[in-house]
């Protein structure tokens, strides 16, 4: 695969709406709304596509042993909008 097919492939339409209010803002991807952002960053280069780069709501931690996970469905939609694939023999 190709550098251009990779950019094609990972390709989709956004529409922003931004408001002086952050609970009136509303940021899509593909037409879904996306939810638990909390920063947003766009790229553009002359002849370029434009580059929107979020920054999703999450928390790091660090645990020595084995870990249960889950995710909000508002997470957990955001992430599919965006191409994410849930691991293979979950509930995802």
């Amino acid at each position: 695969m190709n550098a251009r097919t990779m950019r094609n492939k990972n390709t989709h339409t956004a529409g922003l709406h931004l408001s002086p209010l952050p609970s009136e803002s509303r940021i899509e991807v593909d037409g879904r709304e996306l939810l638990g952002v909390r920063d947003v960053r766009i790229h553009a280069e002359p002849n370029g596509a434009p580059t929107l780069e979020l920054e999703l709501v999450t928390y790091e931690i660090e645990v020595d042993g084995e870990l249960q996970t889950t995710i909000t469905t508002p997470a957990h939609e955001t992430l599919i909008a965006l191409g994410w694939t849930p691991p293979a023999g979950t509930d995802a």
